[in-house]
């Protein structure tokens, strides 16, 4: 018999107080109204043109969904067309380049205590506008595993994520303990900068690349990631087909920008999206940095494909059915009176998964 009473059975309460930081993030600001979505017109954008940013093709809307995010004002007719620039100066480097580890990225709780420091705490005018347009507490719909109870984690199942989930989750509680800082703030900080930063590959000076007498790579120079947040750009929804990506024009002037370029045509009108993380997510890393599972992710095939010792091989070694999970998805978003994020990621996550083992190759 299937065990199918635990996931019912336990409650998820996720406490809205648990996760602010002492100042309210500010509302979106005046709207007006287009065909397809409301566009925004907030101090974000004032201060981004301000600081000779260029987006004038670009807005920042609200879809029929209620979904923030960019959405082309004009059509791109090709691929890399330029859609809008950054000045890097007034992006957040969350870490020294200079002191950039290659382990640090195996620790995101770093980031979110780099963020905390620099930018959070500090009454620095530069970026009040972008600071103030960021979510003041964790979004309960995009929590990701690691705010979650071992119970509510324990739920996943898949073992990679539920290893992951925790370990992420034990290195921020040991650091907040070590750094003497409030553990709530810690953990807003890092779910920021997870579901936001992008990771800057950047080469290692100490290491340069080694070639053989004919001129073939023996070893190549190690790089490194250097987290940064782009204002503006990280409100780019995620899709796994998605119509842009990030680029730096001019990495090596003192004028550097970061840019969104078109991978196809957009039409105006229509939401600029880009692949979050290295494009190549799986749902494993999706849910862990930013908290939602995307539906068909075909990544999530060629994860199970390649499999592993924390990974789950077939159907059958999961607690319930892909039918069951179905089952009682239904029968929570029918209930409208029962708001339960937490568990509907879970059953979205176990369902994606599940999905992926009856794909056809």
């Amino acid at each position: 018999m299937r065990v199918t009473q635990s996931l019912i059975s336990v409650t998820f309460l996720v406490a809205e107080s648990c996760f602010a930081f002492s100042s309210q993030a500010k509302g979106f600001g005046t709207t007006k109204r287009t065909a397809s979505y409301t566009v925004t017109e907030d101090a974000l954008t004032n201060f981004l043109k301000f600081k000779k940013a260029n987006i004038q093709n670009v807005d920042i809307g609200i879809d029929s969904n209620g979904q923030r995010g960019l959405f082309a004002a004009k059509s791109f007719g090709k691929s890399d067309a330029l859609i809008c620039k950054i000045p890097s100066d007034i992006a957040l480097a969350l870490l020294d380049p200079q002191k950039v580890a290659s382990s640090d990225e195996d620790n995101v709780a770093e980031y979110g205590l780099s963020f905390y420091r620099q930018y959070y705490t500090k009454s620095d005018e530069w970026w009040k506008d972008y600071l103030q347009s960021l979510p003041s507490r964790v979004i309960e719909s995009s929590t990701t595993p690691n705010l979650w109870s071992d119970s509510e984690i324990d739920l996943l199942e898949f073992p990679r994520l539920v290893k992951q989930a925790k370990k992420r989750r034990d290195q921020i509680e040991e650091l907040a303990r070590r750094e003497i800082i409030p553990l709530d703030d810690l953990k807003l900080a890092t779910w920021l900068v997870t579901s936001r930063a992008f990771l800057i590959p950047i080469a290692d000076d100490n290491q340069e690349t080694a070639y053989d007498d004919r001129g073939q790579v023996i070893t190549k120079a190690a790089t490194r990631v250097l987290p940064v947040m782009v204002p503006f750009i990280d409100i780019a929804n995620h899709s796994s087909k998605p119509n842009a990506k990030l680029t730096l024009l001019d990495p090596e002037k003192d004028e550097a920008f970061f840019c969104l370029t078109s991978t196809r045509p957009i039409p105006k009108g229509t939401e600029i999206t880009i692949g979050y993380g290295s494009g190549v997510a799986s749902s494993v890393e999706l849910l862990l940095n930013y908290g939602f599972v995307a539906p068909g992710n075909q990544l999530d095939r060629f994860m199970l494909k390649k499999g592993g010792d924390d990974c789950l091989a077939n159907p059958s070694d999961w607690t319930t059915s892909l039918e069951d999970d179905r089952t009682m998805l239904k029968l929570l978003n029918e209930n409208s009176e029962e708001r339960n994020d937490v568990l509907r990621q879970i059953l979205s996550f176990r369902i994606q998964l599940k999905e992926s083992y009856s794909i056809e190759e």
